[in-house]
């Protein structure tokens, strides 16, 4: 039995039932062959939306109060509890291809991946015009998330006392509904960066060399960095 990697070995059935229940027998609750193991593998992303502007501030105005509501806020979700260990930095990317090696990751000093209109079409990163997409707004030069002051956000993006200052570069982020949703406010001014069902987002990782932001919560033995999704996902809208 191989826990980490979800694998039970069989030598095969002991001739003592038959699916679903004993042989000559209409108990369908006696099967004493069937195995079920809860496997949820390592950490890694499951989902990701964004909200597109939600203060509807005006992205072409140069007024600081405009700027200081125009931003997105994106959410991540993952299979279990996750904690991030480094800051969020969303211009941690690569081009690397993952390629086929199931435990190295070619491209894990950073932290995502991004593709554009298809999980094939790795994007291309350079500096603070990432991603380059048509309608965004470039990210400032060191698009940094740190915590927010209470860890929770409940509608932070509305509180004014948690908002960057004006022209500020600053982000926050925090854990949403819960310990496995980790929500990010990007910096004024940047706003369709990341385009809902045009933009895919994976993390980096694999077993032997996992992603260097994202970890497992504590819990039993030493926590685990995440490792990439086997397929990129699709930033949904959040509604």
């Amino acid at each position: 039995m191989d826990i980490e990697r979800g694998i039970i070995y069989s030598k095969g059935q002991d001739k003592k039932s038959t699916y679903g229940y004993l042989k000559n027998s209409d108990n369908k609750l006696t099967d004493v062959d069937n195995i079920v193991v809860s496997y949820i593998g390592p950490l890694t992303l499951t989902g990701a939306k964004i909200k597109i502007n939600p203060r509807r501030g005006d992205p072409k105005s140069a007024e600081a109060k405009e700027i200081s509501k125009t931003f997105d806020v994106l959410h991540l979700y993952f299979n279990k509890p996750v904690v991030p260990k480094t800051a969020i930095n969303l211009q941690s990317s690569t081009d690397v291809s993952a390629g086929t090696v199931s435990n190295a990751d070619p491209g894990a000093d950073k932290i995502f991946r991004y593709y554009e209109y298809n999980p094939k079409n790795q994007m291309r990163t350079a500096g603070a015009t990432f991603p380059d997409s048509d309608l965004a707004v470039p990210l400032p030069s060191d698009p940094i998330m740190v915590p927010t002051k209470g860890g929770r956000f409940n509608d932070f993006y509305y509180a004014n006392e948690i908002d960057p200052a004006p022209g500020s570069t600053a982000g926050y982020w925090g854990y949403g509904a819960d310990s496995k949703e980790i929500v990010i406010r990007l910096p004024n001014g940047c706003t369709n960066v990341l385009v809902p069902g045009k933009h895919f987002i994976n993390l980096t990782g694999a077993k032997n060399n996992p992603n260097k932001c994202f970890f497992e919560a504590a819990g039993v033995g030493t926590p685990k960095g995440a490792q990439a999704s086997g397929c990129p996902i699709m930033i949904g809208n959040f509604d």
